[in-house]
């Protein structure tokens, strides 16, 4: 992610309550990025904190939320707010997500035949894993749509492949910059 994604998520969190230790900033260290201390933290320091009612709540009123299980609520509202780009009012919480192009480029969800067959090679065990997830996410993409046939299918998948790496758990979700 760009230096300038990062200022604008975090330019976006400041805005929205968030508050961060000032012993604490990030860096990227061989293409790798994470929060970094810059001197001793005491112990039982609250080192960030983020209002929960600023993050994308997993029910929403929207009509047709009624009809969603309780474990895709976080996927089907982040698509919405997806769809929305730059006029979601929880753009903060989803700017950082790798885009659907990044995903493509390393993501298991989008692996060929022959790339499973080399995942098979190295580890049948994480192969069959990573297939399962696949077919749990084409599940949660027909559910969705479903729902509302009108959400382009790659914010449904954005969401989710980001709800893997990034969501900290079901009932707080996407917090930005500490994702």
């Amino acid at each position: 992610m760009s230096q300038e994604k990062y200022q604008q998520a975090l330019s976006w969190g400041l805005d929205h309550g968030l508050e961060m230790d000032q012993r604490i900033e990030r860096r990227c260290i061989d293409g790798i990025c994470g929060i970094y201390a810059k001197e001793a933290i005491p112990k039982g320091t609250v080192v960030t904190s983020f209002p929960m009612d600023k993050l994308i709540p997993q029910s929403r009123n929207y009509k047709e939320n009624n009809k969603v299980p309780e474990d895709m609520k976080l996927i089907y509202t982040t698509a919405i707010e997806l769809a929305k780009g730059v006029d979601s009012e929880f753009i903060g919480c989803v700017s950082m997500f790798e885009t659907i192009e990044e995903l493509k480029g390393y993501s298991f969800y989008f692996f060929n035949d022959s790339e499973f067959q080399w995942l098979f090679q190295l580890n049948p065990n994480l192969c069959r894993l990573a297939k399962e997830r696949c077919a749990q996410i084409d599940a949660i993409i027909r559910a969705i749509k479903e729902i509302q046939p009108d959400l382009d299918e790659n914010f449904i998948i954005q969401a989710a492949l980001n709800r893997n790496s990034r969501s900290w758990d079901n009932n707080i979700g996407f917090v930005p910059i500490l994702d």
